[in-house]
């Protein structure tokens, strides 16, 4: 840890930490992660939503009145007040205050998802009809092409295992993982996610997998990716190496889930299974080649999903769309279930989970699909495109050790 003395922006960041605390106090699960001084969490007090809020605006009140040394600094500043305002607006929110979902995420993420025009969606719907024909509805011509890839129980384990192996196989080329990386997989119940990575700090995280949702070979990879390395796992390593240790900036010790880290998060998790397979042709290889094998599957068939299920990848903005309607009480949960079965493309059993989850989060699933298009749009921006792994990697693991907000993802 290197200890920067007195300094009152590590005044204002311990207070940060200890009101992140109050929070979990009264909404559990708002403090998805954290590895910093255990007596910033033991020393935290219990408040009300109104006193946080109130604590919160006068640490804000603070940071504006000071004035930054050195760019770094200035940088830390910013990021400081966007992470005190967002967790005002939880204590608003909490509080009972109405947003709407636009405000919300705003609020909550500095972000607002744009909205798609439907002929965009249908225009992906009609070129899946052209290479799914039939009578069936589209979504059920999907289903049955994709269980032909879905993995029998007693082998999920070994090819999970596999596509992790891969990932940080590929991961390692281009970054020194930190001594004692590694974490633990364990299977849940009764969850509204498919997978969740919870970081324990010093390179560790355990990560658990939804075994009330089928698991798919196109599943494994993804998880691999999005759950571990490149994603998450990576994410959290590399920021508390850069920013906690090297740094001293005890802020980002914690993680909360509620709050404009989300975005980079999840769209860095999302991104980064293009970053470790760059082409889908090289992601079909080696599913071809080393998971078909162990699963018992047609070569050709897992590879015609993959096609199929690139294209329709773009229909990740319905769920958005359908999110913005649900919360806004301008539909409700079966015409929600509707919408992302036919609009969509998901099974029913996929829409009801689908629901179940913008329920529970709200306006955090904008951070898969937006914060994917944004991190994509800066990494390939700055030269990082899939013809050009070196940059690719430099730019994506740059921008995770980077005070990056929001607003700077969305200034290209």
């Amino acid at each position: 840890m290197n200890h920067m003395g007195s300094h009152p922006l590590n005044d204002v960041a311990e207070a940060y930490i200890q009101l992140c605390f109050a929070v979990e106090r009264l909404s559990p699960g708002y403090v998805d992660a954290y590895y910093g001084p255990p007596s910033l969490r033991s020393q935290s007090a219990e408040f009300s939503w109104v006193q946080i809020g109130r604590k919160a605006a006068a640490q804000i009140e603070r940071l504006e009145g000071l004035a930054a040394a050195r760019p770094e600094e200035e940088a830390r500043r910013c990021s400081l007040i966007l992470h005190l305002q967002t967790l005002n607006a939880y204590t608003h929110i909490r509080s009972g205050e109405a947003l709407a979902f636009d405000q919300e995420s705003s609020s909550l993420y500095d972000a607002i998802a744009p909205q798609k025009n439907p002929a965009e969606m249908a225009a992906i719907r009609a070129k899946l009809e052209e290479l799914l024909p039939g009578r069936d509805p589209l979504y059920q011509r999907m289903e049955e092409l994709h269980s032909h890839t879905q993995i029998p129980p007693e082998k999920l384990d070994g090819i999970l295992a596999q596509a992790i192996n891969e990932a940080r196989r590929r991961t390692a080329e281009w970054v020194v993982l930190p001594e004692g990386d590694r974490f633990q997989v364990e299977y849940v119940t009764n969850q509204p996610w498919s997978g969740y990575n919870w970081y324990l700090g010093q390179g560790k995280s355990l990560i658990q997998i939804n075994r009330d949702l089928p698991a798919h070979l196109d599943l494994a990879i993804a998880l691999a990716c999005h759950e571990g390395y490149p994603g998450h796992h990576l994410y959290h390593e590399l920021r508390e190496q850069e920013f906690y240790h090297r740094r001293g900036w005890v802020e980002f010790s914690i993680y909360p889930l509620f709050g404009p880290d989300a975005l980079l998060a999840e769209g860095s998790a999302n991104f980064g299974i293009k970053v470790a397979f760059p082409t889908l042709e090289e992601r079909i290889a080696f599913e071809q080649e080393v998971l078909c094998p162990m699963a018992g599957f047609d070569p050709e068939e897992v590879a015609r999903y993959d096609r199929v299920a690139e294209l329709a990848s773009d229909l990740a903005w319905v769920e958005i769309d359908t999110a913005r309607l649900l919360c806004d009480g301008r539909i409700g949960e079966a015409e929600a279930e509707r919408r992302l079965v036919e609009e969509r493309l998901l099974s029913p059993k996929e829409a009801a989970k689908e629901v179940e989850f913008i329920r529970t989060y709200r306006a955090y699933v904008i951070c898969y699909k937006l914060g994917m298009e944004l991190v994509k749009t800066w990494v390939e921006g700055r030269g990082g495109t899939p013809d050009r792994p070196r940059e690719r990697w430099q730019e994506f693991l740059s921008l995770l050790v980077s005070p990056v907000l929001p607003a700077d993802l969305q200034k290209l």
